[in-house]
């Protein structure tokens, strides 16, 4: 392993600025750093740095991982570990095949996780009013329960980015959230009183989510078997 993944990097970030303060920081030699954009050019907030061995990429996990890292007028920790890129998936208990973290599009669409289990969309939308929130939801199980993350959406790209970067890592009631952009965004779903159309649309959605995040403790088959597609909540404004 020679290669690290690093994200939360300012938007502005450049190749040569990461190659610059990580060359700077270790006593290793740096061959790449590369900062990852969309297809339309605009930074994915994420990069690859290579060393020119695996002690190299181990020391800088070691020592410069939630280190300040400033571009322009923005600081920000940065996070750092191995690039899993190349490896295999890992198998969890269950069997199944575990997927690293996804590197989302930029999008009006945030993830916001580890909320606390009594977080409201009222809180969520309390917690980004600085941020021109427009819409937000606590995502539930089929038992009712909070599955522990939200989504809050915004008007532009523009202020999705500003509310990752001024709440992302922030404590909230003792737990450190994680305020992303969100790997499915999906349009609002309507309101309850749209009819059938409503219960359609609230059922994909939530089979859509079911297969993306995990569900929070005791919302396992017992809750499953409980009601129908439908047995799950959303809390909404």
């Amino acid at each position: 392993m020679s290669t690290i993944f690093v994200r939360n990097l300012p938007w502005s970030t450049t190749n040569d600025e990461l190659r610059e303060f990580f060359s700077s920081n270790l006593k290793f030699e740096v061959t790449s750093a590369e900062v990852q954009f969309n297809k339309q050019g605009r930074s994915k907030g994420w990069a690859l740095v290579s060393f020119a061995n695996a002690e190299g990429a181990q020391a800088a996990i070691n020592t410069l991982n939630d280190a300040d890292f400033t571009s322009g007028d923005n600081t920000r920790q940065l996070q750092i570990r191995e690039d899993r890129g190349a490896k295999a998936p890992r198998v969890g208990g269950n069997g199944a095949a575990g997927a690293a973290p996804v590197e989302a599009e930029p999008s009006t669409s945030l993830f916001v996780g580890n909320l606390p289990w009594r977080t409201s969309w009222q809180d969520l939308k309390d917690m980004f009013s600085d941020y021109n929130v427009q819409y937000t939801t606590i995502k539930t199980g089929y038992d009712g329960r909070s599955r522990g993350y939200g989504i809050a959406r915004f008007d532009t790209i523009e202020e999705a980015e500003k509310a990752i970067e001024g709440m992302n890592g922030k404590e909230y009631h003792g737990r450190t959230i994680t305020v992303r952009f969100d790997s499915k965004p999906r349009a609002p779903r309507p309101q309850q009183n749209d009819g059938a159309a409503a219960v359609n649309e609230v059922a994909q959605e939530f089979n859509a989510d079911a297969a993306t995040y995990q569900e929070a403790p005791g919302a396992g088959a017992a809750g499953a078997a409980a009601t129908g597609p439908l047995g799950g909540g959303y809390q909404q404004f």
